[in-house]
C-alpha cells in the first residue's frame, strides 16, 4: 500500500505535512506536486 500525497507547487507546508504523516504512520508516500488542485 502506497499513500499518493497531492500538493501545489508553492506549498512547502502541505509537503512537510506529508512528509510528516509519512513518519507517523509508516506508510510509503508518493509525493506528487501539481500546478493547483
Amino acid at each position: 500500500m502506497e499513500v499518493k500525497w497531492y500538493y501545489e507547487e508553492d506549498d512547502e507546508d502541505m509537503l512537510e505535512a506529508g512528509e510528516d504523516y509519512e513518519a507517523i504512520i509508516d506508510l510509503p508516500f508518493e509525493m506528487i506536486e501539481v500546478e493547483e488542485i
